[in-house]
């Protein structure tokens, strides 16, 4: 079987995803892992202002071509290490019969199969907050929704595009506000929503209390394509 990555969305949060998908194959020898199709379309309009802007049909337009490629090279899943590009996940889906496996359902499963019934902070980008499609997630289970305020989410976009720009993965800043969330304000469960901050380093956290989004993707497509 094998497996289409639409990246791009930022190329080194592609090649991490790439990463953990190799690391969590078990595998003895090269050919005993997964058979991929990377397209790393890094020029593909930034997700956030086209949902802002309402200006879709580029974005829209240019996936439909990268599906496409996955279709011709008999991909039979699909996954975007994009968060925010989740928003047209329906839209994508019926593009295409390959099966585009769902990040935002994979980690809500994941957050409620660790902590159940439990109070859940998503921390992403201003689109993917402003589309609801986490907190939509979240509600459908009946968990508790933690919205975090302007000034969090003025940091949270500050260290996606710090790390987009400079490469550089350790923020104390945003490490202070996941402290925050989780002692000050009683977060059971934290999710990494963007694939920058799935990539950002911590020296302090409790790190079980986080669920990755890009890193459940990655384990959900390994079980998949290995079975």
């Amino acid at each position: 079987m094998k497996l289409g990555i639409l990246g791009g969305m930022g190329p080194m949060a592609t090649v991490r995803f790439y990463e953990m998908i190799v690391k969590n194959t078990d595998a003895n020898c090269d050919q005993e892992h997964i058979d991929t199709v990377i397209i790393s379309h890094a020029t593909m309009p930034d997700r956030t202002k086209a949902i802002l802007d309402g200006e879709v049909d580029e974005l829209l337009e240019k996936t439909r071509r990268d599906i496409q490629v996955f279709e011709r090279l008999a991909c039979e899943y699909i996954a975007i290490p994009c968060n925010t590009m989740h928003y047209f996940y329906k839209d994508i889906q019926e593009m295409t019969e390959i099966k585009v496996l769902n990040m935002i359902e994979i980690a809500v499963d994941e957050a409620f199969r660790r902590f159940g019934n439990s109070k859940i902070a998503v921390l992403g980008t201003d689109g993917t907050m402003k589309t609801r499609i986490y907190e939509n997630e979240i509600k459908k289970r009946n968990l508790e929704y933690l919205r975090v305020n302007k000034s969090e989410q003025e940091l949270i976009m500050e260290t996606i595009y710090g790390i987009k720009s400079t490469g550089n993965l350790y923020y104390p800043d945003f490490e202070k506000l996941i402290y925050n969330l989780l002692d000050k304000k009683s977060v059971d469960c934290i999710i990494l929503a963007c694939t920058e901050l799935s990539i950002a380093e911590f020296k302090n956290i409790e790190s079980h209390k986080i669920v990755n989004a890009m890193k459940e993707l990655s384990l959900k497509a390994v079980k998949l394509i290995k079975t």
